[in-house]
């Protein structure tokens, strides 16, 4: 899909799973039907309006809303770890994600962009662009999140998951692509915000630098993340297992007799099943979440790459 209106088209046959502010469910391309609205009302590109009603106003001279632009203007390539190591692999995303994930910027810029969220709808140069009450209004908690039950930010407002952490209202949100992360994390009631990018996916240990930043922002005890070496362990786990397989599975028995049948609880039949468990429980679970068997290999390949190419190398190297 590269168009906004052909992304909007998939949603043609999608049954909503509630009525408007009953219930939460996260999802991309809500956004992106907001900006075709936003395009058919005013009968002018997203990216044009967002330029001159938000960026341009708020002086975000260094926010650009395509990426081959921001490359001439010295973006920095994202990484996808693999097996542990970050690795430069460029991320090209089609225009029509513009309105939910691939606007690109920097901190001084998105720091801009938080000052602003946390006045009174005026700009640094006096320009009214907001009234207070309908910037406040995006901050507002409007619906429970059904998921995030019991944490403390277990509300959705315009936009910005809310909540009260440690005795304070804070405002956040952050998103992750497959080779960047981002956060911005607002405390309105005393003027304090931290801004959090990262040229390096979840895994790459962006998790742990927005955690404790935002756990400074805050006042709170940062947890330690042990995300990234527990996924790396586990890659060179089943890389060390995929190797002990083939050498198994090519290695000659002495005692091979003509005709001979493998016993079930033999090693190379256990090894074999292994396989395809690994297998199954890694790409089975995730085909709901990305439609198809196609999807959840793309997703995959842009996301962990050597976690797919270990669970397909396994039956390609027993056949």
């Amino acid at each position: 899909v590269e168009t906004l209106p052909e992304r909007v088209e998939q949603l043609r046959d999608v049954t909503p799973v509630s009525e408007p502010g009953e219930k939460f469910a996260y999802c991309n391309v809500g956004f992106a039907l907001l900006a075709l609205a936003l395009e058919e009302n005013s009968a002018t590109p997203f990216a044009t309006v967002l330029q001159s009603s938000v960026l341009t106003p708020l002086g975000m001279t260094r926010t650009f809303t395509d990426v081959p632009t921001a490359r001439e203007n010295g973006l920095a390539e994202g990484r996808s770890t693999v097996m542990g190591m970050p690795v430069v692999r460029p991320e090209n995303p089609p225009a029509a994600t513009l309105a939910d994930g691939y606007l690109v910027s920097t901190v001084r810029d998105l720091s801009r962009y938080a000052q602003f969220q946390m006045g009174d709808g005026t700009t640094a140069d006096g320009v009214k662009l907001l009234s207070p009450e309908l910037l406040g209004e995006m901050h507002r908690a409007s619906v429970d999140i059904e998921a995030f039950a019991g944490t403390e930010l277990e509300s959705y407002a315009l936009g910005w998951f809310t909540g009260d952490v440690n005795g304070t209202t804070v405002v956040i949100h952050g998103g992750t692509t497959p080779r960047y992360h981002a956060t911005v994390a607002m405390v309105p009631s005393e003027q304090r915000a931290v801004v959090v990018l990262v040229a390096g996916q979840w895994l790459s240990g962006a998790g742990s630098t927005s955690v404790g930043a935002i756990s400074t922002l805050v006042g709170i005890e940062a947890a330690v993340e042990r995300l990234y070496p527990i996924s790396t362990a586990v890659l060179w786990f089943v890389a060390l297992l995929l190797v002990l397989t083939v050498a198994i599975s090519v290695w000659p028995s002495r005692r091979r007799r003509a005709l001979r049948r493998p016993r079930l609880l033999s090693g190379r039949p256990l090894l074999v099943l292994a396989g395809i468990a690994i297998v199954s429980a890694l790409i089975i679970p995730a085909i709901p979440e990305t439609g198809s068997l196609a999807g959840t290999l793309q997703f995959g390949w842009e996301n962990t790459p050597d976690l797919l190419v270990l669970a397909l190398a396994w039956p390609l190297l027993l056949v």
